[in-house]
């Protein structure tokens, strides 16, 4: 299964673009601010309805309009083209239409036909940073490969934010704490699918990682992953930390309990990978996480994903590249950008390449 054909309306730099792609290694080349990332941005978007880091759904529409749309064709998948549409209806934050094979469908089913993978430049911080690139980590890996992670993901997040809401209103006097316990259901049925579904996934990795890395990096060591919950897989468990928490809920106004607080960390023996590590063997470790998400969406929805990588080869040595384009191989299709094409020539031989420049694509001669 592969793309045959991307269409842009007014998504983010591209007033309009009609690309035809080939399946396999796909190059995307230009200078910084050219629209790389975005043209990147608006397949991840329009396959899985998720945006990249620090993305705004207002910065998707091109400056000026009020509507953006995103076409996908695509060739032996379950249907042959997916659409979304999004336009602004203020003071709301806007109309959002999915369609797959010109038929409404709902979000979860959208965007579950077609896998995608993203390998960005903020995943190369992933073990080191803020615990909000990890918590993306999860939920992409997750969401790609289960339906109905993607419908408790939804369903938590909207519980979250009214829930939320309903402590503002309650601090105004407008409202009392009882009307807590509807949200605290929504939070704690959704909730615990969403933190099993990460639990699950962090003790599969936890298991294929050594034999991963054995290949990758010369190093050898136990890397354990340790999953820091902030909910619970059991419903009844969740509720009650729910209830423990109340008397600090009360003092801060907000849900202090749930997967919206989770994090993970990794420990190379005994030690926070994040400060025992060389920057390289982080990387490392971050590739092999990367290689595991792969298998794992694999593993559960028999067909291989799409692949998006976002200017990160450079940020490898040499080896790495070689693994790094060893596993581009394995995939059914992969969009690639970089600013040095010379860096990929052995990579991009008699390959689909396109230089991009303010919104425009040009096939590479």
């Amino acid at each position: 299964m592969h793309i045959s054909k991307i269409h842009l309306t007014n998504f983010r730099n591209f007033s309009s673009l009609d690309l035809p792609v080939d399946q396999g290694l796909v190059v995307i080349s230009g200078p910084n601010g050219a629209g790389k990332t975005n043209f990147l941005e608006g397949i991840y978007f329009g396959t899985s309805l998720r945006r990249f880091p620090e993305s705004h759904f207002s910065q998707l529409v091109k400056l000026g309009e009020d509507f953006f749309n995103v076409n996908l064709e695509i060739k032996n998948g379950a249907c042959e083209r997916l659409e979304v549409f999004w336009q602004s209806r203020p003071p709301s934050s806007g109309l959002l239409r999915t369609s797959a094979d010109q038929q409404k469908v709902t979000r979860a089913k959208y965007a579950g036909e077609v896998p995608v993978i993203s390998f960005l430049p903020q995943d190369l911080v992933l073990l080191t940073r803020s615990p909000q690139n990890r918590r993306r980590f999860l939920n992409e890996a997750l969401s790609a490969a289960s339906a109905s992670y993607r419908e408790a993901s939804a369903q938590y997040e909207r519980a979250l934010r009214q829930r939320n809401s309903l402590w503002a209103t309650i601090a105004m006097g407008q409202a009392g704490e009882a009307d807590l316990e509807i949200w605290d259901e929504q939070l704690a049925e959704n909730g615990s699918v969403v933190s099993g579904g990460r639990e699950d996934f962090l003790a599969r990795a936890q298991e294929t990682l050594p034999e991963i890395l054995a290949a990758l990096s010369p190093t050898r060591g136990l890397v354990e992953l340790k999953y820091l919950r902030g909910g619970a897989s059991n419903r009844d468990e969740f509720r009650s930390m729910l209830l423990s928490a109340r008397d600090e809920e009360r003092r801060v106004q907000t849900t202090l309990v749930g997967p919206h607080r989770d994090d993970f960390t990794a420990e190379w023996e005994g030690q926070s990978a994040a400060g025992f590590l060389s920057r390289g063997q982080i990387r490392s470790l971050t590739l092999a996480l990367k290689i595991f998400q792969r298998q794992f969406l694999e593993e559960l929805k028999g067909r291989s994903p799409i692949l998006l990588l976002d200017d990160v080869f450079s940020e490898f040595d040499e080896t790495h590249q070689r693994t790094i384009g060893a596993f581009l191989e394995t995939f059914p299709q992969v969009f690639l950008t970089s600013a040095n094409l010379e860096m990929l020539r052995d990579l991009i031989h008699s390959r689909q390449t396109f230089l991009v420049e303010a919104g425009e694509f040009k096939p590479r001669s």
